[in-house]
C-alpha cells in the first residue's frame, strides 16, 4: 500500500536498491491485500510489489462471491477491484489471510494497515494491537488513519481527540514505523500538512480525478512528505465507461496500463497502488514499472485552459 519517498531508507536500509541489485524488488504486503508500485527515477528504490507467493492468498482477498467484474477487466492489471475497509465490513478478515504469509515472509515485507479516524485514543490502542494479532507480526512499518473526508471538526478530532497522539505513542513504542493518513478528498487533508508527525499520504488521484493536482500535490511536494496514489486504475471506472463510449480504446491499448503510467509519470507521487488479487496482474505490473520510462514529468503538465493554450501555442512555434 506504500512506499513514500525515502520510505523503505527509513524503515530498513537493508532494503534499498544497491549496486549488487540495482533493480531489487521489495515486497509491499497490506493489511487490505493491495501493492504498490515505485515510478522509474524515484531513488532509493525501483519496484515494490506484493511477493509473487502472496497472490494466490490474495486472489480470494477482493474478491466475494457476489461481486461481479466486467469483461474488459478479466485480464488487466488492477481490474475493477473493490474497495476494502479492514475491520469494519471485513471485520479483519483481509488481514487475517495476509497474516498467514507475514508468518514465513515478515522480514521480506514492509507492512501497512489502517485505523478508522472516529476512533478515540484507546480505540485506536486497541484496533493496532488486534490487526497486529490478524497480522502474526508484532510491528507494522505504516499505520494509517483511515478517513474519506475530513470535515473541521473531524480534523479537530484527529489532532486533538486522540488518534494522532495514540500513534504517536504506539511509534515511539516502536509498535509502528510510521504514521499515514488516507484520503478520497485530498483539499480536506491540506490541515495535516502543518503537523509533522503525518508522514505518509494515501490519497485518490488518477487519470480521471486530477483534482489533487491543483492543490494538495503542489503543497505536499513543498513539506516533502510521501504521497501513495489510491484508486490508481481509476477502481475500473474509467475503463468500464470507455467500454460504453469508445469500445476500440481497449483492444488499441491496454487502459489499465494507461492508467497505471499516468501515476507514476507524476513525480509527486511516490507509490502507486495497484491491485495483486492474480499472479499475472503482479507480473504484468512489474513488467511494465521495469520495462518503461516515463516521457515527461506529468507535476508540469497544464491543467487549466488558459494553460494548455499556452503549452499548444509554445509546441506550435517550435
Amino acid at each position: 500500500m506504500l512506499l513514500a519517498w525515502g520510505f523503505l531508507t527509513w524503515v530498513r536500509s537493508g532494503l534499498q536498491s544497491t549496486p549488487e541489485r540495482p533493480h531489487a524488488r521489495v515486497p509491499v504486503v497490506t493489511g487490505t491485500g493491495r501493492a504498490c508500485l515505485r515510478g522509474p527515477g524515484h531513488p532509493s528504490v525501483d519496484t515494490c510489489t506484493s511477493a509473487s507467493s502472496a497472490a494466490p492468498v490474495c486472489r480470494c482477498l477482493l474478491w466475494r462471491s457476489a461481486e461481479r467484474r466486467s469483461p474488459t477487466s478479466r485480464s488487466h492489471p488492477g481490474g475493477t477491484r473493490g474497495q476494502r475497509k479492514v475491520g469494519r465490513s471485513c471485520k479483519g478478515y483481509s488481514e487475517t489471510l495476509i497474516g498467514e504469509v507475514m508468518r514465513s515472509r515478515r522480514e521480506d515485507c514492509v507492512l501497512a494497515s489502517k485505523v478508522w479516524y472516529e476512533l478515540d485514543h484507546d480505540g485506536v490502542i486497541d484496533s493496532v494491537h488486534e490487526s497486529l494479532h490478524r497480522l502474526q507480526t508484532d510491528r507494522i512499518d505504516l499505520m494509517q488513519i483511515h478517513g474519506r473526508m475530513y470535515t473541521p471538526a473531524d480534523v479537530e478530532h484527529v489532532l486533538t481527540g486522540g488518534p494522532l497522539d495514540a500513534l504517536i505513542e504506539l511509534r515511539e513504542a516502536g509498535t509502528i514505523g510510521h504514521i499515514g493518513i488516507t484520503t478520497e478528498e485530498p483539499w480536506s487533508v491540506l490541515p495535516f500538512l502543518e503537523h509533522d508527525a503525518i508522514e505518509v499520504y494515501q490519497v485518490a488521484y488518477n487519470i480521471i480525478y486530477q483534482a489533487a493536482a491543483n492543490h494538495f500535490l503542489i503543497q505536499a511536494a513543498e513539506k516533502n512528505v510521501g504521497v501513495v496514489s489510491m484508486r490508481t486504475m481509476t477502481s475500473g471506472v474509467f475503463q468500464r465507461e470507455a467500454a460504453f463510449l469508445a469500445p476500440g480504446w481497449q483492444s488499441a491499448h491496454d487502459l489499465y496500463e494507461v492508467a497505471l503510467k499516468f501515476v507514476l509519470s507524476d513525480t509527486r507521487v511516490t507509490s502507486g497502488i495497484v491491485g495483486m488479487r492474480w499472479p499475472e496482474e503482479v507480473e504484468r505490473n512489474l513488467a511494465l514499472v521495469e520495462g518503461w520510462e516515463p516521457e515527461t514529468d506529468f507535476a508540469r503538465m497544464p491543467r487549466l485552459t488558459f494553460e494548455v493554450y499556452r503549452a499548444n501555442d509554445e509546441q506550435s512555434e517550435r
